[in-house]
């Protein structure tokens, strides 16, 4: 499909060629004519080159191998990694690695990995992602338990010294990851000894709240979906539950949409409720709404 501005250039093209072709044919001088035919081949030129760079835009990367062991930006490439660019063959620029056989990166078996210069959620860097793996058994990474039989959305960011030489993998930063169905976070704002299974973490940067890792809950056989915060230390933030029945973790609720607990108050659960609970009472079973759980006052906002 052609980008919008190829679209506005061809059918301005096509339109000055119609009107330069009937000029050409309504002129009764023949300097007109000659006029009108060079500026026809002009148009069809620019025509030819503009069609020749979208199919270059469509092609795969070129391919460089590389003949002797090179890094770039703290990242290590085995002599024989091919290379592949989108338009400067230059080894700094390169967008995707394949590997001649699968290398050791930070407790992955990396086949091939994809390069990339921005990320919508960390803004402009260089930034890895992997792309083939050699082994799908789940890695610890930054403390996460992360899957790489769907790396989709696992990968790292380059936070060192622009074109560093020397590998080095402490320089590359989690950016998140699918976390493996067995990993579990203490929870201790939800009671004593509670853990929660998440599904996947990512790492952002915004101005609103720095830098902080987003963790979803795991919401399969759970009374209720949610997202957790934590800061750069892995320390709780902020917790947000969105209850799918009335029984939280031993806690009885009645229309109920929202749970939030914050660091800044460490010994209160905000809980958002419907204009129907404002009298306190669980119509189901005649029982007031809790003003305690899990050893934390409620506070209701209606």
């Amino acid at each position: 499909m052609l980008p919008f501005y190829n679209f506005i250039w061809l059918t301005v093209v096509a339109i000055l060629g119609l009107m330069l072709v009937d000029m050409m044919l309504k002129a009764e001088r023949p300097l007109f004519k000659a006029m009108a035919v060079r500026f026809n081949v002009f148009l069809l030129c620019c025509l030819g080159v503009q069609a020749w760079s979208v199919w270059m835009g469509q092609q795969k990367p070129e391919g460089y191998v590389l003949r002797e062991d090179t890094v770039v930006d703290g990242f290590p490439l085995p002599a024989g990694t091919k290379l592949h660019f989108r338009w400067k063959k230059d080894i700094e620029s390169y967008e995707y690695a394949v590997f001649p056989k699968p290398v050791e990166w930070k407790g992955v078996m990396i086949k091939a990995v994809e390069r990339k210069f921005y990320d919508q959620n960390m803004g402009e860097g260089v930034f890895l992602k992997l792309a083939e793996v050699a082994d799908q058994k789940p890695v610890w990474s930054e403390g996460w338990l992360c899957r790489v039989d769907d790396a989709e959305d696992f990968g790292w960011k380059y936070v060192g010294t622009k074109d560093k030489r020397m590998s080095s993998p402490d320089d590359y930063r989690l950016t998140g990851c699918k976390l493996d169905d067995s990993f579990a976070l203490p929870v201790p704002q939800l009671g004593e000894n509670v853990q929660l299974g998440l599904r996947e973490v990512r790492y952002i940067e915004s101005d609103e709240s720095g830098k902080v890792w987003l963790a979803w809950l795991a919401s399969e056989n759970m009374p209720f979906t949610g997202l957790i915060t934590l800061d750069d230390k892995k320390n709780i933030v902020e917790i947000e539950i969105e209850p799918k029945q009335t029984d939280i973790l031993g806690c009885v609720f009645n229309n109920v949409s929202l749970l939030t607990w914050k660091r800044e108050q460490p010994d209160i659960w905000t809980v958002s409720a419907h204009q129907k609970a404002e009298n306190e009472l669980v119509e189901e079973h005649n029982v007031k709404q809790p003003e305690t759980c899990w050893g934390r006052r409620l506070v209701y906002k209606y």
